[in-house]
């Protein structure tokens, strides 16, 4: 009864730190070669096939590698699993920043992340507030994207028990408050209220949304309910998880081209003989072929990295030597406006319009998905932790880091944020680049808040194709997961389940 509600075995502990069939002074390596369940993350391939006779028991590692999108940091880097003797010989003080070489090597990698994040974070606030209604106010719409980044990353720096840790806004998320945006303003300015009036009821229905959110994870902790979250069928999440990874090819096709691509009958747009929009398109999608490589092949910790930071400058080389001003650049959407006047991060709250006339008795009516939202979180969350314990040398408080994630979930909301949890991908590529200190969080943390800061449109910086081709990226990768590898870790009824979950949220967007 336990495996038909997708409940794990008996006897299943969240802290448990070695495989299940690990025998004792066995090396973990070569345990993990042979038992293929717990193989996915040494080779970087989403769910896939168990040797269990028993093809309804997912442990928890695969199902949480193929859930998040296997963020590129991790990817772009080999290095070898680290072992739970050398960890232990490299445990650092948890109630200091440990010794001068240690602060600095996590200064080093917390740079890295931040470069990697920033362009992901403008990605996200493109997914939330997406489309014309909110086109006007991105570039501070993004800064508050920023602020809700380093508010999460501040939490998981003080509360976290694991120095390494990386705690950030998650994908899994966004959609049901990018949903919420567009209702909530739709309605608004339905019943009468001014754009400017409707945006400050979406932000205000968006940071309800998030610290209802963080309550709710913390209860789920506090009252110690994390095995029952894992209650949801994992076909049903994962045609979900695949909708996410289509929204966000969408989404990067729609910056891409400045076209409206949503469901399956608006991608006809992109079939058309313009040679300006057909190479917007054909960049973005080739970078995304392109961070595909670098994540899967390209062991250099700096790969990825570099390229972020290469791409925009080359786009700009191109212009100038080719003789394109900007101003052309803007007119074909190549580059977005910048601000008239650019506004520093704390103008950004100027959007709440004083909370004046506010279209409270809209609010109700986002009440299913707020509720979906806190299921969807907690369940990633769960998840997320389960596959970083698994290289843990102690057992981690899975209910404590589950109250934590939802403190900084509150944080979030009650500073105009969305959602986010554990990115386990770069913590546990943290760990394995030997990062003992907390200031690599500390500098992920004031860069992000640095960005939120600066009376920059930042956004003028990067190509609609740059910003584009991330999305695609992820979404490929994820819908790759979910809708192609999950065909070796479920049995084929369960399979289909999983396009049909997709393809009814798909067909209905998510209604």
């Amino acid at each position: 009864q336990a495996q038909a509600n997708r409940c794990p075995p008996q006897g299943f502990d969240l802290a448990m730190t070695t495989p299940p069939d690990h025998k004792p002074g066995q090396d973990l390596e070569s345990q993990a070669s042979e038992t293929s369940s717990w193989s996915s993350e040494e080779d970087g391939m989403g769910p896939h096939d168990s040797d269990h006779s028993d093809r309804h028991s997912y442990d928890l590692e695969t199902m949480s590698m193929a859930m998040s999108h296997r963020n590129p940091a991790l990817m772009s880097t080999r290095t070898p699993r680290t072992s739970q003797a050398s960890w232990r010989s490299a445990a650092p003080d948890k109630t200091s920043l440990g010794s001068a070489s240690a602060a600095v090597h996590g200064a080093i990698f917390g740079a890295i992340i931040f470069v990697t994040l920033a362009p992901t974070m403008i990605s996200y606030a493109a997914i939330v507030f997406r489309g014309e209604r909110f086109a006007s106010k991105l570039p501070m719409l993004t800064k508050l994207m920023f602020l809700s980044a380093s508010v999460h990353m501040m939490v998981f720096s003080i509360f976290s028990s694991m120095p390494f840790a990386v705690g950030q806004v998650q994908d899994i998320g966004l959609i049901f408050l990018s949903k919420i945006a567009r209702e909530v303003f739709d309605k608004a300015t339905a019943s009468g209220s001014t754009c400017e009036e409707a945006l400050a009821t979406v932000l205000i229905a968006c940071a309800a949304a998030t610290g209802i959110t963080g309550i709710g994870v913390w209860l789920v902790g506090r009252l110690k309910l994390s095995m029952y979250v894992q209650l949801l069928p994992l076909p049903v999440i994962g045609g979900y998880l695949g909708y996410i990874g289509y929204f966000c090819l969408a989404a990067g096709a729609s910056l891409a081209t400045g076209l409206t691509i949503e469901g399956f009958g608006t991608w006809h747009q992109c079939f058309i003989l313009d040679y300006v929009l057909l190479s917007k398109l054909g960049l973005s999608l080739g970078l995304a072929v392109l961070l595909f490589f670098i994540s899967y092949k390209i062991k250099h910790v700096a790969a990825l990295p570099g390229v972020l930071i290469a791409m925009p400058l080359l786009f700009f080389l191109v212009l100038r030597v080719s003789g394109v001003s900007l101003e052309t650049a803007r007119n074909e959407k190549w580059i977005p406006e910048p601000e008239k006047h650019p506004h520093a991060g704390w103008e950004a709250f100027q959007l709440y319009n004083g909370f004046q006339n506010i279209a409270w008795h809209v609010l109700p009516s986002q009440a299913s998905h707020i509720i979906l939202l806190v299921c969807f979180v907690a369940f990633g969350s769960v998840l997320d932790i389960a596959a970083i314990q698994t290289e843990q040398p102690e057992p981690l408080d899975s209910d404590g880091e589950m109250r934590m994630i939802g403190i900084s979930n509150l944080a979030s909301g009650l500073t105009s944020g969305v959602t986010g949890s554990y990115i386990f991908s770069m913590t546990l590529f943290m760990q394995r680049q030997k990062v003992t200190s907390k200031m690599a969080g500390i500098i992920l943390c004031l860069g992000e808040f640095f960005l939120f800061l600066l009376p920059i449109d930042i956004l003028q910086f990067f190509p609609g194709y740059f910003i584009g081709g991330i999305l695609a990226f992820f979404g490929i990768d994820i819908m790759l997961d979910w809708l192609m590898h999950s065909m070796e870790m479920l049995s084929f009824r369960e399979y289909l389940l999983v396009w049909l979950t997709f393809l009814t949220i798909v067909s209905t967007d998510l209604r």
